[in-house]
């Protein structure tokens, strides 16, 4: 986990004007959008599998908002 946090916290203070305190926080918040996407998806895989599709595709193109 460590290291997804500082892979995505690197690429956030490079990207911008922030510190290395709040790329870690944004590298949080958006490992924790990505991962908590997961459970609802799975949730209702066999049972909605439109949803479940839909959830998976539009968590990531949200999560940086």
């Amino acid at each position: 986990m460590e290291g997804h946090l500082a892979g995505f916290g690197g690429e956030f203070e490079r990207e911008g004007d922030v510190t290395p305190e709040e790329a870690r926080e944004r590298a949080v918040l958006l490992l924790s959008r990505m991962v908590g996407a997961m459970a609802p998806a799975r949730a209702v895989r066999h049972v909605e599998p439109e949803l479940s599709d839909q959830i998976v595709r539009t968590c990531p193109a949200h999560a940086l908002d």
